[in-house]
């Protein structure tokens, strides 16, 4: 028996499983947000068009009813909200943390990003060359709560940041390589566009966006994930080789230097908005960790995770899958 998502209005067979997937929420999660506290969604006040909730950790963030907004206004209110977090993510080293320790927002009790940064901070001033890492101390539940503070303890490291984007973390040292930066080719560009549609979108493996009137970037190709294209890859320092097999806590710092970073930011940034533009929904695993309807008028449907996953394209969808490795 199908039942409508109250994250996203979709009708899905499996709730507990699309839960999971597509919003990171547990079954429970769910019906206390949802349901005990009514904050998924809200109804328009002149339609009663649901109006869903950007991400289920940030409270007060909901879409614009897709009916009675405009255009102009709609795009307003996204850019500017999605933006506000973009600048969080680079200048918060708490938020940076978070979004890059997998499962660690799934943990709040009162799922609510402010009461989560309230939680976590303390007094202490850090360096801008410290990141923060957080591990579960025995004996403790996975619980992040005023009750339960003690709970993580603090990971505070050193790591270096190069011009070339060398980044040491300990005793090894790993290069980001950012995407090839091209120029604008009118007559071609939509072959190689990873927005263009299935009617001119060419076969061709190497995909590219363009992000300002002259300037594209192209996307780095991933053996064994050819439908993912990735921003950013990890490579040994000086060389292209592939940097496969990276201990989790190098991949969390390295996660975060990506994010505070002011050329990788904005980078990463300006990628992600030029293909919100064209979205109609966007599953991101990353900065919302949620999937929500975006623009009615959009023409694509954007994934956006931090590596390459498998995913298996419907041919009837013009789908758009980006990872930031």
């Amino acid at each position: 028996m199908s039942t409508i998502c109250k994250c996203c209005g979709h009708e899905v067979d499996d709730l507990g499983e699309h839960l999971r997937e597509s919003h990171g929420l547990s079954t429970w999660d769910y019906w206390e947000i949802g349901v005990l506290r009514g904050d998924l969604w809200k109804s328009c006040p002149d339609c009663g068009t649901p109006r869903y909730l950007a991400s289920p950790v940030i409270s007060g963030f909901y879409l614009p009813c897709p009916k009675c907004a405009s255009k102009e206004d709609m795009t307003k209110h996204l850019t500017t909200k999605i933006g506000e977090l973009q600048k969080l993510a680079r200048s918060d080293k708490y938020f940076g943390a978070i979004l890059s320790s997998p499962g660690l927002l799934g943990c709040s009790l009162e799922h609510d990003l402010h009461s989560i940064l309230k939680t976590l901070r303390t007094s202490e001033k850090l360096r801008s060359d410290t990141y923060l890492g957080f591990l579960w101390k025995p004996g403790y539940p996975k619980e992040i709560s005023e009750r339960n503070k003690g709970a993580l303890q603090r990971i505070l490291l050193e790591v270096p940041v190069t011009k070339d984007l060398l980044v040491t973390i300990q005793d090894r040292t790993y290069q980001i390589l950012p995407p090839e930066s091209c120029g604008y080719d009118v007559r071609h560009h939509s072959r190689y566009s990873i927005l263009s549609d299935g009617t001119s979108k060419s076969t061709r493996y190497t995909k590219r966006i363009r992000v300002e009137s002259e300037v594209c970037y192209k996307f780095w190709n991933n053996r064994g994930f050819p439908e993912t294209k990735s921003i950013f890859r990890i490579v040994t320092p000086g060389t292209l080789d592939q940097v496969t097999k990276i201990p989790a806590p190098d991949l969390c710092f390295l996660k975060q230097v990506i994010l505070r970073n002011k050329v990788t930011s904005g980078i990463l940034w300006r990628i992600y908005n030029e293909v919100l533009k064209y979205s109609r929904s966007l599953n991101d695993r990353v900065l919302l960790k949620n999937m929500v309807p975006i623009y009615p008028w959009g023409k694509v449907d954007f994934r956006f995770s931090w590596e390459p996953i498998p995913v298996v394209l419907d041919p009837e969808l013009n789908e758009v899958n980006i990872s930031v490795l």
